[in-house]
């Protein structure tokens, strides 16, 4: 299953060099979050810090698309089939060739370099020792500054300021 989602993870990631509309690159960019959502998920003993990351990520790339959209005209979407279907011939010829020659190193499980990373069961690994005493300075600073930043934005998009458009 992790195979797969590996694949599928290259194939899209290796896609999105060849987007040229921010729709698409929007949408190609939602289902690259979601396939690393699944793939934390499976490495992880729950999928709650998965959910969190998937949410994160999906609040800044609606953030990223409202700055895109207000900057760049509407454009038509050309879908030119050709170049998608020689890219994923590439890709299948690609991952066919990294499979035969290293076929351990794509299952993380065997892999013993991978191993002790991935062995999160067998070792209770909690994300709540990042909000530990050694920490807490980090996550303070982190929380001021994004303090800082949210107030910058808001002072930047006043209302008499708005958007970058015109209103009609």
């Amino acid at each position: 299953m992790l195979n797969f989602l590996f694949f599928f993870f290259l194939m899209i990631m290796l896609m999105i060099i060849f987007v040229k509309n921010t729709l698409m690159f929007g949408l190609s960019m939602i289902i690259y979050t979601i396939f690393i959502s699944l793939i934390t998920g499976m490495y992880y003993y729950s999928f709650w810090y998965s959910y969190m990351l998937f949410l994160t990520f999906i609040g800044g790339l609606l953030i990223m698309f409202i700055y895109m959209t207000t900057l760049i005209f509407n454009n038509m979407i050309k879908f030119d089939m050709n170049i998608y279907l020689y890219i994923n011939f590439i890709i299948i010829i690609i991952m066919f060739i990294l499979m035969i020659n290293y076929i351990n190193k794509f299952n993380f499980f065997l892999n013993k370099d991978c191993q002790n990373i991935m062995n999160f069961k067998n070792e209770f690994l909690n994300i709540t020792k990042f909000y530990n005493n050694n920490n807490f300075l980090l996550l303070l600073f982190l929380i001021n500054y994004l303090f800082i930043v949210l107030l910058i934005l808001m002072k930047i998009s006043n209302i008499n300021m708005g958007t970058l458009r015109f209103k009609k």
